[in-house]
């Protein structure tokens, strides 16, 4: 906790952190509810934790039953300005939220890749979905924009987001939480699930 202190003394905000020490069967409820008075949480990687399992639960707790917005760290993972961020983009909500939380993380000028996978093509939505217009609203904050549309090809979502992400040498991702019901995403996995599982770079999740 000191080194994490340290490391944000100098930070061009204020930051507050919050030490929480509670019972493993409150754990879930203790962290929705300190998710409610913060703008981003900082979530370590899976050797902090005492399980993969419980990192999941966590995350879940704070997306859904607090609607924070959650930074996820892998393993080697570091700490610097964002300057190449990939938005993967479906046109929901989740989505928009977290597009709308780039210009807090990411460095000014940055560049973002806005990722749509299996575009629509014959949707009367289809210009919204496939990503042209929160390109457009990404280049109104004075970032650099390339809008992608690339098909699956039989791969999963999630392989071709960390795929793409990997290939663009980003150094954030940044996705909706979970793009189907979340009571489908807790039955049968879904990207969101995937990509927190499969992390490669840090990524961040929007309720």
């Amino acid at each position: 906790m000191h080194a994490l202190q340290v490391a944000v003394d100098n930070a061009p905000i204020e930051v507050s952190i919050l030490d929480i020490h509670v019972e493993a069967s409150s754990l879930l409820e203790s962290a929705a509810s300190a998710g409610h008075e913060v703008d981003l949480v900082l979530i370590g990687p899976d050797p902090h934790w005492q399980s993969s399992a419980t990192r999941r639960k966590v995350i879940d707790a704070l997306l859904f039953h607090s609607g924070s917005p959650c930074l996820l760290y892998p393993a080697d993972g570091t700490a610097a300005p964002f300057a190449r961020a990939v938005l993967a983009w479906d046109g929901t909500a989740g989505a928009a939220r977290a597009a709308r939380l780039l210009p807090s993380v990411i460095a000014p000028k940055a560049h973002v890749d806005v990722l749509v996978v299996d575009p629509p093509t014959t949707d009367a939505a289809a210009e919204e979905l496939a990503g042209a217009r929160i390109a457009a609203h990404l280049r109104r904050h004075h970032f650099e924009v390339d809008l992608h549309l690339c098909p699956a090809g039989g791969r999963s979502i999630a392989d071709v987001i960390q795929g793409f992400s990997a290939s663009r040498s980003a150094d954030l991702l940044v996705a909706g939480a979970y793009g189907h019901s979340h009571w489908r995403e807790r039955l049968a996995g879904g990207v969101t699930r995937d990509l927190i599982d499969g992390q490669r770079i840090p990524t961040l999740i929007g309720g």
